[in-house]
């Protein structure tokens, strides 16, 4: 309440705010009391629940404008005032709020110019439902940290893979133009049929019969060269295996507390006799709970899809690094003292024509890293109803 500026309407108008806490059973309970210039005090418990508001002028404190000389009133006169809070409790029973406060005309050098005032307000819901209110407020705040932690997981993994991929993804097209550049000057080209092969063509046909013409042999040779494909390889395994970890040991768990917060919250929401005065709105809960449990089961795509998707690649660049051996006239299985060393896995069939398949760049895995579009700023509120404040 201290410090309120500016006139009624006025972007400053609203002064700063004080919190208390009440440490009476079932639980510690937080009430914020807030204040503006146009003299009204108002309180919510845990911040959330209106449980009162007090007008400083309608309850007989008019004279606040006599103080400062003006004579029309708190609005009036706020702008050149400065109030603080001394004082905020709670009655033993929790049905009235108490607030202390003084003012003073912000303009004055001297103490003896100050008023102390005191704003009374009944919260009868307060006192009745204290033990309700200070669950709800607890599993909504549980649930929004659990929804801000999700989302900026899915955002550190996107970001990396995103950044990893897209570089695979470029030399794929650089390879793609090539081959397609090479197809249109070679005896094979047809006018008749002017679209080339495509490059998972041409990779089944290098897997099919184990050589490769022309234009990917260069581009194996001095584009892409082992060392840069080495490069490309451990950087995209390593944000797979970011993105799955992510998924596994954060995303996922936060997802199933979140359905576990959320659904005593639709047990209290559906105990209308205790809650419905409070305002949690059943309809909203489930329909948060629908969205928390979809959250769950894509998370649990989102693995599989990691894991499925690393594997094709790690095939893949195995395919690569062995047809770049035999370009070069190396053995792709070593051939000195350290074979094992030297030696490169064998190939996965199976798993390079699933990737063939689907497309070589095409990202199974980033469509289920797009972090959630984030809910307006009004639909934070519909869990609880609007309900105005009891005077």
């Amino acid at each position: 309440l201290a410090g309120a500026k500016g006139k009624e309407g006025g972007g400053g108008g609203a002064g700063s705010r004080t919190l208390f806490d009440h440490f009476n059973p079932p639980a510690k309970l937080s009430v914020l009391v807030g204040g503006d210039a146009r003299g009204v005090v108002t309180m919510s418990a845990h911040g959330v629940f209106p449980i009162g508001v007090a007008d400083v002028a309608a309850a007989g404190l008019g004279m606040l404008g006599g103080f400062f000389g003006e004579g029309e009133g708190l609005v009036e006169s706020s702008s050149s005032s400065s109030f603080s809070v001394q004082h905020a409790s709670l009655s033993p029973d929790m049905a009235r709020v108490l607030v202390a406060f003084t003012a003073a005309p912000s303009s004055s050098f001297s103490s003896s110019s100050s008023a102390a005032f005191v704003a009374t307000a009944a919260a009868p819901l307060l006192a009745a439902r204290s033990r309700e209110m200070c669950e709800i407020a607890s599993h909504g705040s549980q649930c929004v940290k659990l929804a801000n932690e999700s989302c900026a997981e899915i955002d550190a993994a996107s970001t990396a893979w995103s950044k990893a991929f897209g570089d695979f993804s470029s030399k794929m097209r650089a390879l793609r133009e090539r081959l397609a550049t090479h197809w249109r000057h070679s005896d094979e080209f047809d006018p008749a049929e002017p679209t080339p092969p495509s490059v998972e063509e041409h990779f089944l046909s290098l897997l099919a019969t184990g050589t490769v013409n022309d234009a990917m042999e260069e581009f194996f040779t001095h584009e892409f060269q082992p060392s840069a494909a080495r490069r490309v390889a451990k950087t995209v395994d390593a944000a797979a295996n970011a993105a799955h970890a992510a998924l596994l040991e954060t995303i996922l768990p936060t997802a199933e507390a979140a359905v576990l917060r959320l659904a005593e919250l639709q047990a209290l929401a559906r105990w209308r006799e205790r809650v419905s005065a409070v305002g949690l709105s059943e309809v909203a809960v489930d329909a948060a709970l629908d969205a928390a449990e979809r959250h769950c089961l894509a998370a649990g795509v989102a693995i599989r899809a990691a894991t499925a998707h690393a594997a094709r690649l790690r095939a893949f660049f195995v395919l690569i690094l062995r047809t770049q051996r035999v370009i070069m006239g190396e053995n792709p299985d070593g051939g000195g003292e350290d074979d094992d060393a030297n030696a490169l896995p064998a190939l996965n069939p199976g798993l390079l024509r699933e990737l063939f398949r689907d497309g070589v760049d095409a990202d199974a895995l980033g469509a289920h890293l797009k972090p959630p579009s984030p809910p307006p700023p009004s639909a934070a509120g519909k869990v609880l109803k609007d309900r105005r404040a009891p005077r």
